[in-house]
């Protein structure tokens, strides 16, 4: 089964667009659904859901 990628392999292009990752449950691209502050780090919890299987995939990315 394909790991994600490491946090900092998740490239946010200049135009602001994040890059899809793979699946963690099936290897399709999943696409960022939501991006929302996390409750207890200086970081964001990405969400992103898969064109494929449709499961979702939390990523937290610390800021700075």
């Amino acid at each position: 089964m394909p790991q994600p990628p490491p946090l900092s392999s998740v490239p946010i292009t200049s135009s602001g667009y994040i890059t899809p990752i793979a699946c963690k449950y099936c290897g399709a691209k999943a696409h960022l659904i939501q991006i929302s502050d996390h409750p207890e780090l200086d970081a964001e919890l990405r969400s992103f859901e898969c064109e494929e299987c449709c499961k979702q995939t939390d990523l937290i990315v610390l800021r700075g």
